[in-house]
């Protein structure tokens, strides 16, 4: 057993120097001090779902950072179970990734029977997220799903060109750990509740963190685009216009579309690297630095909240700045309330790309399009 466990070392140490000769990345939360991790208990790192690469990743943050438990074996039921282990197992094909029904891998069901056999020990459950370029997820083009890390789950050649266009760019969060003992105390005689309960705080977890990071699933824009053109209101407003006006119906429906894409963004990770190449290169020119403070707050908040930032507004430096901070430390930039005036040529499709959709000041002239936004706001 350690010949075989040393050889199978080896073999994913050479694999993670492969992998790092491309792979770079930004890191977050990976301090004993900001975990808060207790030296006298074992430690377990753990992924959503199975990926070798998220794996390698992992393991070479750990040892970089010299965090605990990177060669630490758990004597669990089946066999050791490292501290590295994933929530799910990948079940797909080589195109595709998409899990009809999750299922918990052997060491995750291990881990638990090892926090019921052994009351009297605790280990120390860090779940970690880790994204290959931050991408929000966009409508379904192939070339758009083959190029982002998204909320869909990547099949593995897809996650192949995913590390080959992302891996320079490679996000990994390290949070707060879970206590094992505290997760299952409720579920002493019940092995098959406690397993459930801790997937279901983990996939929780994880779901809060990818929605702080990548931002809401953006995948389905064009329904959404669709979907209010659609509601009673709407309709309603149509059939008046149509009629008021002596237009063919399909005319001011075409109309009512434009005017509802009009307020929707639509978010570009490659525009939004490029902002943050310029801006970078901006905030050099035109200050001696920028101080954050109490980003940490933010980050927590926003895995259980929406957040609705309110700069002061002084000047468009503002939201610049904010987008570009929440950015660098591992947040979604916010989608910004820009005036119509602002959607000119050039500049208006970057800065929608960038988060922005635009609003008009007025409706005085347009009586449809008041009712329209009020009823669609509403």
């Amino acid at each position: 057993m350690r010949l075989y466990q040393g050889v199978r070392s080896l073999i994913l140490s050479l694999f993670r120097k492969i992998l790092f000769l491309w792979v770079r990345t930004d890191v977050s939360g990976n301090t004993l001090e900001a975990l808060g991790l207790d030296p006298d208990k074992p430690v377990c790192y753990v992924l959503q779902y199975s990926s070798l690469s998220s794996r390698l990743v992992l393991e070479q943050e750990v040892i970089h950072a010299r965090l605990p438990g990177a060669a630490e074996i758990l004597p669990v039921k089946n066999g050791p179970a490292h501290s590295f282990f994933f929530l799910y197992k990948r079940i797909g094909s080589l195109f595709r990734g998409e899990r009809q029904k999750p299922v918990p891998t052997k060491e995750f069901t291990g881990l638990v029977h090892f926090g019921l056999e052994n009351p009297e020990q605790d280990v120390q459950i860090v779940p970690v997220s880790l994204f290959w370029g931050r991408s929000p997820d966009k409508e379904k083009s192939l070339v758009k799903l083959l190029l982002s890390d998204t909320w869909s789950v990547a099949g593995r050649l897809q996650k192949f060109l995913i590390i080959l266009v992302h891996g320079r760019s490679t996000y990994v969060q390290f949070n707060q750990p879970l206590s094992l003992k505290q997760v299952v105390d409720e579920y002493r005689d019940n092995e098959e509740k406690a397993k459930r309960k801790l997937a279901r705080i983990l996939r929780t977890h994880f779901r809060r963190v990818r929605q702080a990071v990548l931002g809401p699933d953006l995948s389905h824009r064009r329904t959404l685009v669709e979907g209010l053109v659609r509601t009673q209101a709407v309709k309603e407003s149509i059939r008046e216009t149509a009629a008021r006006d002596d237009i063919p119906p399909e005319k001011v429906r075409a109309k009512a579309y434009k005017y509802a894409d009009e307020i929707v963004a639509s978010m570009s990770i490659v525009t939004i690297r490029f902002l943050e190449l310029v801006l970078a290169w901006l905030w050099n020119r035109i200050y001696k630095g920028i101080a954050v403070n109490n980003i940490q707050v933010v980050k927590e908040v926003a895995q259980d909240n929406a957040v609705v930032y309110v700069p002061c507004h002084r000047s468009h430096i503002d939201y610049l700045l904010l987008s570009y901070v929440l950015y660098k430390n591992g947040l979604m930039p916010p989608h910004i309330a820009a005036g119509i005036n602002l959607n000119m040529p050039v500049i208006g499709p970057i800065l929608r790309r960038g988060g922005a959709f635009f609003m008009r000041r007025s409706f005085r002239d347009n009586p449809s399009m008041q009712r329209y936004s009020t009823n669609t706001c509403t």
